[in-house]
């Protein structure tokens, strides 16, 4: 709940680029939810259908690509290197929290779970090293300003050009 989906959509918007989010790409793919796909095949053959889209969209321009935060590890890393530009959207714990809890059906991984901000604790400190060795652009979207988070993002984009 970092706003990758959100800000990606508007950075595409503004870029004339085409956006792709790798949970809805994979939804529409599997016909079903990415909750229910979970559930009747698994976590690794999501993550397999997650990895198979990472590599095909690494090598096309003009994309914006929204991907899920545990698509990011060690069987993806290198791949996702290959992108121009590798935005982290950082968010804090506690605003993590406030905005999971009225999306909570969306986020398949974290559901049934006691403690959200334990395990979103838990889950940031293990895909950090991943997040951290990948991007090449760190945006702090703890903020509730969008408009400021595009414009972040764009102004990043172009010093790197």
């Amino acid at each position: 709940m970092s706003g990758k989906t959100t800000i990606g959509k508007i950075v595409a918007d503004k870029l004339n680029f085409i956006f792709c989010d790798t949970d809805e790409l994979i939804a529409k793919e599997k016909k079903n939810s990415i909750s229910e796909i979970i559930k009747k095949n698994g976590k690794a053959h999501f993550r397999n259908c997650e990895k198979k889209l990472i590599e095909k969209h690494a090598f096309i321009n003009s994309h914006v690509i929204s991907i899920g935060g545990g698509a990011v590890n060690m069987e993806t890393k290198n791949i996702i290197k290959n992108y121009q530009y590798r935005v982290w959207l950082k968010c804090s714990i506690d605003k993590l929290v406030s905005r999971y809890k009225p999306n909570k059906d969306k986020r398949p991984l974290l559901y049934n779970i006691d403690n959200i901000e334990t395990e979103l604790k838990k889950t940031f400190v293990e895909r950090s090293i991943f997040y951290a060795e990948c991007a090449n652009i760190l945006i702090d979207s703890s903020g509730d300003c969008l408009d400021s988070l595009v414009e972040e993002v764009l102004l990043n984009i172009n010093e790197k050009n």
